[in-house]
């Protein structure tokens, strides 16, 4: 990880859906800049958190189904909303 470039290492964590949060100084309201040694630290981080998760969800298979259908049924009811909502916007067009 030392040898690779700062994006090198923030790509690590942003490829696997994490994202780096930029803090900001509250003295002077500027972002805070970051060593090459914090990108390095990070990009462990992400690592080790997707093998910490890796390795619960081949402990607990069942986890990955739970999420797949909780998944599933947020879709559905996103796609039920959207259709209300399209619903609703036709009647507002024709009666306007």
């Amino acid at each position: 990880l030392e040898d690779m470039t700062d994006d090198e290492l923030e790509e690590i964590c942003t490829s696997r859906g994490f994202e780096l949060v930029r803090e900001v100084d509250p003295d002077t309201g500027e972002p805070m800049m970051y060593t090459h040694k914090d990108y390095v630290d990070a990009a462990s981080e992400c690592l080790q958190i997707e093998a910490d998760l890796e390795e619960i969800l081949e402990t607990h298979p069942e986890i990955l189904e739970d999420v797949k259908k909780e998944s599933e049924r947020m879709m559905n009811e996103r796609n039920k909303l959207m259709g209300q909502l399209n619903e609703q916007q036709q009647q507002q067009q024709q009666g306007a």
